[in-house]
């Protein structure tokens, strides 16, 4: 079967000349550490030139590196070790990378390229048939190299920037995601275009067809919100059309919407993710992207917002898409090769924050020889950057046009509504008391403990969020019975360590059923689930939590509990706050879960809005 020339993403992240804006980013897992799954960056370079290149520099930003080339492929390497050690295969993920002469003016760069080679479907271990996994996915999976004669991804970087070209922006090779004004940090141009070999992507053209008419692992967790359509069960029409449907492209995948309460904007109903789809079919920027309206700013937008090492929602879209986490057990399956395609790689082009995207250009997609060879085309993956003249240099430019927070929703609930409610006056939670309690449970694997918390005025768009991922052994009897006995508390504590914020959520009551606090109709709040229970209370009473879901984990690193609240009663801390913090939900059997937070935050800023986030030690 010969598979028909499909336009396949050209992913596209700008920045603005003279905006690029330095901020501390926590690296979520440092290199170094325990890694399941080897990412190695294959040197294409000829001497003397991209990561050969010999020009003495500084060590700076903690790369030792006391030439060009070094820092380069340095900082290529430091990525894709961060990448490495969230992500679990057997198989060892190869980068063939380079730097090269890329489109570049005064006002518009492309800032590097990159795609994965081939696309498999159909092999030993794939989770679903007649699918296509980009071959690192494809690898991991089924346990062996499908394709050993081809590297996994193809990485371009522009040579041009901070040499030939006249774009004013530069490279920043450092570590630390702490680039000096006007600088572009590569560790986290490198995250996101590794992001993309590694599967952010899908093979969908702008015309709504499949590749070779095969659903991709990527669009099968895309809908369209008017319709609640996904992908996979629409017209080729129909999926063009949700390629532009700004606001209505929603991503549904598990674990993202699991982690989407840490968004104060960018998020629709249910948690559903928004996508980029704007009006106008942008090539390589469309579809394959979190939205630009996300707040704060992801890894993952079609923007170059500043540095930015933090992987947390990345991995959980990872997760969506079939990657097994670090703490995952290996594929059990027995690898067999299985129809292939090769994919020339899919570049994401990044640029500068210009309403309008230019396309770059695509390569064309191989084939991986399998038992039926097979051929596509595919739309390069590229970072692009767009200067702006040197005198138009506004503070507004650096500001994403989602910095503005949208509350209006968490309003409603403020004024309560008359009618009979089966919520009790008096709260039979655990005390929190005055200093964290020993003994409780935590993450089996680091870096998987999100917090977040945003603070407003008026405080009716407080926001506070807590994941705890990967955690210690937990039974679902360990919960006890929150539907007629176990009340919950969630307690946070700062460094001295004083308590600044509690919260509850109560044993055995009843919320209504409307989210604008309209009580005339009840529900429990609990509910059990097959793996635990969960807690919604959509009008949010005083000091009660909006929400919260406890999963059992039988093995270590497999429980999970998610915590959200929202609105005034919330009681949110004041920002900035004295690092370590220390959370703890506990109930009132005695049994509590905690994840600690050591300096430095990835953001722990005052307002309005006042916002903190950091993943737990």
């Amino acid at each position: 079967m010969t598979a028909a020339s499909d336009s396949r993403i050209a992913a596209r992240i700008r920045v603005r000349a003279g905006a690029v804006v330095a901020a501390a980013i926590m690296l979520i897992a440092a290199a170094g550490a325990a890694r399941a799954a080897t990412i190695t960056i294959i040197n294409q370079d000829s001497t003397g030139v991209g990561l050969n290149d010999p020009t003495p520099v500084a060590p700076v930003g903690g790369n030792p590196g006391t030439t060009l080339g070094a820092q380069r492929f340095n900082a290529m390497q430091y990525a894709a070790n961060a990448w490495g050690a969230l992500l679990h295969s057997v198989v060892q993920i190869r980068i063939d990378a380079s730097f090269a002469n890329l489109a570049c003016n005064s006002s518009s760069a492309v800032i590097g390229q990159t795609g994965p080679n081939s696309v498999h479907r159909d092999f030993a271990g794939a989770p679903v048939g007649s699918t296509w996994y980009p071959a690192a996915l494809a690898n991991a999976l089924a346990g062996t190299d499908l394709n050993p004669s081809t590297d996994d991804m193809d990485a371009t970087f522009n040579a041009a920037i901070g040499t030939t070209c006249s774009f004013p922006s530069t490279f920043y090779y450092g570590y630390d995601g702490n680039p000096p004004s006007g600088r572009i940090d590569i560790v986290s141009v490198a995250m996101h275009e590794f992001g993309h070999g590694l599967g952010f992507l899908t093979f969908v053209s702008s015309s709504g067809a499949k590749l070779s008419g095969l659903d991709d692992t990527f669009m099968r967790r895309l809908e369209d919100h008017r319709t609640l359509k996904l992908f996979p069960a629409m017209t080729d029409a129909e999926r063009a059309s949700a390629s532009l449907a700004s606001g209505n492209l929603h991503w549904v995948g598990p674990f993202a919407l699991a982690m989407s309460g840490v968004f104060s904007a960018g998020v629709g109903p249910n948690g559903h993710i928004h996508m980029y789809a704007p009006s106008t079919y942008q090539s390589g920027s469309s579809v394959s992207h979190v939205d630009t309206t996300l707040t704060p700013n992801e890894v993952m937008e079609p923007s170059y917002t500043g540095p930015d090492h933090n992987l947390a929602l990345t991995l959980e879209f990872m997760e969506d898409i079939g990657w097994q986490a670090q703490s995952a057990s290996a594929p059990t399956t027995t690898p067999t090769r299985t129809p292939t395609r090769t994919a020339t790689p899919t570049r994401t082009a990044t640029r500068t924050p210009t309403p309008t995207a230019t396309a770059t250009p695509r390569p064309s997609a191989t084939t991986t020889r399998t038992s039926t060879p097979q051929a596509a085309t595919a739309t390069p993956v590229g970072l692009t950057a767009t200067a702006t003249p040197a005198p138009t240099t506004t503070v507004t430019a650096t500001v994403p046009p989602t910095a503005t927070p949208l509350v209006a929703s968490a309003t409603a609930s403020a004024t309560p509504q008359p009618g009979p409610t089966g919520t009790p006056t008096s709260l039979p939670t655990p005390v929190c008391g005055a200093a964290p309690a020993a003994g409780c449970r935590t993450p089996a694997v680091a870096h998987r403990g999100l917090l977040t918390m945003f603070e407003t005025t008026p405080a009716a768009g407080n926001k506070f969020g807590w994941s705890w991922r990967r955690g210690a052994v937990t039974t679902k009897a360990d919960f006890g019975d929150p539907l007629t006995t176990d009340s919950y508390e969630l307690c946070v504590y700062d460094a001295t360590p004083s308590l600044v914020m509690h919260a509850t959520a109560p044993a055995g009551v009843s919320c209504p059923t409307g989210s604008s606090g309209d009580q005339r109709a009840t529900r429990p709040c609990w509910r059990e689930t097959a793996h635990g229970f969960s807690y919604v209370d959509k009008a949010r009473e005083p000091v009660w939590l909006q929400k919260v879901i406890l999963e059992r984990g039988l093995a270590p690193g497999t429980a999970r509990i998610v915590v959200k609240g929202k609105g005034t009663a919330l009681g949110a801390p004041s920002l900035p706050l004295a690092q370590p913090l220390t959370v703890q939900l506990k109930n009132s059997g005695g049994v509590c879960w905690e994840a600690t937070y050591d300096a430095p935050a990835t953001k722990n800023s005052a307002g309005p809005p006042g916002r903190f986030t950091d993943t737990a030690d």
